[in-house]
């Protein structure tokens, strides 16, 4: 369809009615340009919120609609110089200062991640019309972003209105996902989404085998999320076209797709889909834009809590408002402060037989069933303008979220600030999941640390927007020792951060150590919000205690001491074919004996085993540990004494072992 250009907005706009929660200002006029996104950074590192734009010239192809030119653009980076006299931010053109010169295209997304582990944010740009995919990365010395795409895959040309940065492998880095939808934007053969892994250092192969993507028509955003609960990242394909493709993720980046998962939309029209936990049950819900002819948005509520069963179930009765309208972009915000997740929509100024529509606020009413979400029409006082996206951020510093929203597709191209005149944000960020702790662990997994997750939810859902921090708190005891730490958690998208459980070894090492982890996170205002709280206990085994002086008596355990497994226990340094005695207690003891130390306590209801060592010197005794649960975690202590008639006392003593028994 083909539309007019809308009319000129009146000199004068007033913005003080009593129901209007979003005041309009202008951003510079000379930024009047076809604009995709909006993603709020802060560039300089001053504490201020700047914005950076992705400019494109065209939908479907270059010069389309009314594009005023089919050659690419430039991105624009506006800076935030602080508060004008009317308490707005005040932004200024600073591309030139921060990004390369020359850098032209047809931007359509972005994602704002620190992609070579410097602790800079670089950015990964998607490209459309068959452009090559852009890469910038941070220079921490000029503070400025190179353009660093041969960091990408060769040739890598792609359709793309979407990328995203997340870490899907679990190995700490964060990797990319381009969505594509080929040669053609909305029709066959459509395209495939791209899987690159990150090497940890920025650098990214691609891996299509891993992702096993089905062709896509009209693909338009990529969202990472996790669909089944296992707190790794899943990735969601929406677009136009009635599949929105599902692809679940193994924990390692290897994925099974799904297209069952998501009921086939009927028009085909599905332009962007959010993700967050709407109804309080701690799963993701969504809503769906333009998922039914004409421009009907359909709301899908997660079915997986309390059946099982990952499916979405259409609830579209549960809002009510205008549901006919073109639209671009929604946001969950929780614009009243109560707690719950509410709803913007971005549109264009388009409704099938009604008025020109502008943005909307949908109220989260707390009770979920038909008018859970209500329409609010004065929430914004700007009039309608061809909305492509919202950015979201406290550009004003008021504790509050404020809005930068960018047009295209039709005339007049702008870019507005909506300062955001609400309650600010007294609501602590809300960890809703968190990895759970088996009974026992193996101390030896240890040795590059033990990944932790936690799905953390605050009052912004806006893309991979984040504002939160987090940091993960572990606890340790170990006899008479304890210990404490806080390290920060790492965002790795979709609402996931992760951190990793590393503790130090007490003076009696790790094994049968206590380890306990909690998350708190922190939201911009000062709000806290903390986890329960998961212990694990440390099994394996450790020697501990010497031989006596004068031998060298020594004895360990070969395998991990699982219950239902197989062990040996293994002495060495005897003197050959002479009697021994295996004792086995869940007591210790240290008390000298023989000129050695005796190590367990031999009182009744101790394990001894009358087993000699062979003309070697040696022992290997071989026993399956019994399938108890009631031995997870228990700890039994170990000592060889041999009969050595020629040590003092006629006695050698070994070392000790301390065995936790793992869970089977």
């Amino acid at each position: 369809m083909h539309f007019a250009t809308l009319p000129l907005f009146v000199a004068c706009f007033s913005s003080s009615l009593f129901s209007q929660q979003f005041e309009w200002a202008p951003i510079p006029a000379d930024l009047e340009v076809w604009s995709e996104r909006a993603i709020p950074l802060d560039a300089d590192d001053d504490g201020l919120l700047d914005v950076l734009i992705l400019n494109a010239q065209g939908w479907e192809v270059p010069g389309d609609l009314q594009a005023p030119g089919d050659q690419p653009l430039p991105p624009t980076l506006l800076r935030n110089t602080g508060l004008g006299l009317d308490g707005n931010p005040v932004f200024v053109d600073a591309t030139a200062s921060f990004l390369p010169t020359d850098l032209l295209m047809h931007a359509k997304s972005g994602a704002v991640a620190d992609l070579d582990g410097d602790g800079h944010d670089d950015l990964a740009i998607a490209v459309g019309f068959q452009s090559p995919q852009r890469l910038l990365i941070k220079d921490p010395i000029l503070g400025s972003w190179l353009d660093e795409s041969h960091r990408l895959p060769p040739s890598f040309i792609l359709n793309s209105s979407s990328v995203v940065a997340g870490d899907l492998d679990d190995d700490g880095d964060l990797d990319l996902v381009f969505a594509d939808a080929g040669p053609s934007t909305f029709s066959a053969p459509g395209g495939l989404a791209r899987l690159l892994l990150n090497d940890g250092s920025g650098f990214f192969s691609d891996e299509p085998a891993r992702l096993g993507a089905v062709p896509k028509i009209g693909a338009q955003n990529i969202k990472l999320v996790d669909l089944d609960q296992d707190l790794d990242l899943d990735l969601v394909v929406d677009g136009k076209s009635p599949v929105t493709q599902a692809y679940l993720n193994d924990g390692t980046a290897q994925f099974t797709y799904d297209d069952t998962i998501f009921p086939e939309a009927p028009g085909g029209d599905t332009y962007e889909t959010e993700f967050a936990d709407l109804d309080g049950d701690s799963d993701f819900d969504t809503f769906l834009m333009n998922w039914r002819p004409p421009y009907r948005n359909t709301l899908l509520i997660n079915n997986l809590v309390p059946t099982g069963n990952l499916s979405f179930l259409d609830k579209t009765g549960y809002f009510d408002g205008p549901n006919n309208e073109d639209e671009n972009d929604f946001v969950y915000l929780d614009v009243d402060d109560d707690g719950d997740f509410d709803l913007l929509v971005g549109a264009l100024p388009f409704s099938v037989g009604g008025p020109p529509s502008k943005e909307k606020l949908l109220i989260n009413t707390g009770v979920v069933g038909p008018g859970w979400f209500s329409f609010s029409a004065d929430a914004f006082d700007a009039t309608p303008d061809a909305t492509i996206d919202l950015g979201l951020g406290d550009f004003d510093g008021d504790g509050d979220y404020d809005i930068v929203s960018v047009q295209g597709e039709y005339l007049p191209f702008r870019s507005l600030y909506h300062q955001n005149t609400g309650p600010a944000d007294t609501r602590a960020p809300v960890v809703r999941q968190l990895s759970e702790a088996p009974q026992t662990l193996p101390a030896s997994s240890l040795d590059d640390g033990w990944p932790r997750r936690a799905w953390i939810e605050d009052a912004l859902v806006d893309d991979e927007t984040v504002y939160i921090a987090a940091d993960l708190i572990v606890d340790t005891v170990k006899g008479n020792e304890s210990s404490s730490t806080s390290t920060p958690m790492d965002y790795v998208g979709g609402a996931i951060w992760r951190g990793v459980v590393d503790p130090a070894p007490s003076s009696e090492g790790l094994v049968g150590m206590d380890v306990s982890y909690h998350v708190v996170s922190t939201d911009p205002e000062g709000n806290v919000g903390t986890s329960t709280t998961e212990t694990v206990r440390l099994c394996g085994v450790q020697s501990y205690g010497v031989a006596g002086p004068d031998t060298d008596l020594a004895l360990s355990l070969i395998g991990e001491p699982v219950l239902g497994d197989s062990v040996t226990v293994d002495v060495t340094g005897g003197k050959p074919s002479t009697a021994g005695l295996l004792i086995g207690s869940f007591q210790s003891l240290d008390i000298p004996l023989a000129g050695g130390r005796l190590l367990v306590d031999p009182s009744p209801g101790a394990i001894l085993v009358n087993v000699g060592v062979n003309g070697s010197g040696e022992l290997s005794l071989s026993a399956t540990l019994p399938d108890d649960d009631l031995l997870i975690g228990t700890t039994l202590f170990m000592q060889y004494v041999l009969f050595d008639d020629s040590q003092p006392f006629d006695l050698a003593l070994s070392n000790g072992l301390e065995v936790v028994f793992c869970d089977s």
